[in-house]
């Protein structure tokens, strides 16, 4: 059947269970066209809360982005030191947002969507040609290459990178973070999936300095408590694994128990990914 609400989704019990719970040896997938067009829009802020109330206003217009991506201030400098032609504009947060569909969906609707971030962004432009989309969306695929050249002798590591948070304490959330890097002396970079509130965190450090190492550590420990603090998870999309394992007790709370209960279950014997989401 092409739809159902009959039983549990075991589908859904089972995505995201990071193999504690069985094994996948079929997979269906769903697959949508790729839309014909697409525009985007940069927008400089001033202040991290105006990137927030701008979603919102597009929210209440009844405009859904395909995507909306957010660079902090540490990754727009990055990226100015990387490639000055791009023109970023100054402030504290740049947004990227995309619309999509037929070739006069999008001509109507980009211009729609700059109108309303306008209202609170200090400068706004947007590209509807598909080379000048490609450059503009350098902006976010040239990170890497950005943070490499910004911190000359350090490696990122991925700890404390996938924060999740909800949309109104995006901004607590990144200046904190900013605050516990410069407190313990590590470089950091901020840029995020804005649309679904998932701050991502690029720690730099020379993995040949073990202090620097213990250190970029308890950044990653407070990170992680942060967001469970601000009412969000410490993983949007990356999982828990094991390293995030530790968290799990404080971002779930009883609902962990149940969790370990349904793994007891498919799994009496522990064998199926040990060690992983259950401390």
């Amino acid at each position: 059947a092409l739809k159902s609400s009959s039983g549990i989704d075991l589908t859904k019990l089972f995505v995201g269970s990071e193999g504690t719970l069985g094994i996948f040896t079929k997979l269906r997938l769903r697959v949508q066209p790729k839309p014909p067009a697409r525009a985007v829009i940069l927008a400089g802020y001033t202040r991290l809360e105006e990137t927030v109330a701008s979603l919102d206003d597009l929210f209440a217009a009844g405009v859904l982005p395909s995507t909306a991506e957010l660079l902090d201030r540490s990754a727009v400098d990055a990226l100015q030191l990387w490639r000055p032609e791009l023109g970023l504009p100054e402030g504290e947060a740049v947004l990227l947002v995309e619309v999509e569909g037929t070739p006069d969906q999008v001509a109507a609707n980009v211009r729609y969507t700059d109108a309303i971030l306008r209202k609170r962004a200090a400068v706004t432009r947007f590209a509807e040609d598909e080379k000048e989309v490609a450059r503009l969306w350098a902006a976010r695929s040239g990170l890497a290459a950005a943070t490499a050249l910004a911190h000359p002798g350090k490696h990122r590591i991925f700890a404390g990178e996938d924060l999740a948070v909800p949309l109104t304490e995006i901004p607590h959330t990144v200046r904190r973070a900013r605050e516990l890097g410069a407190e313990l002396g590590i470089a950091v970079v901020f840029y995020g999936h804005f649309g679904d509130g998932n701050v991502h965190s690029a720690i730099l450090i020379d993995p040949d300095d073990a202090d620097e190492v213990r250190r970029a550590d308890e950044l990653a420990d407070r990170l992680h408590k942060l967001a469970v603090e601000v009412g969000g998870t410490v993983t949007g999309e990356h999982g828990t694994g094991a390293v995030r394992a530790p968290y799990m007790r404080a971002e779930h709370g009883d609902a962990l128990d149940v969790m370990k209960r349904i793994k007891d279950v498919m799994d009496p014997k522990g064998i199926l990914n040990p060690g992983k989401i259950y401390p």
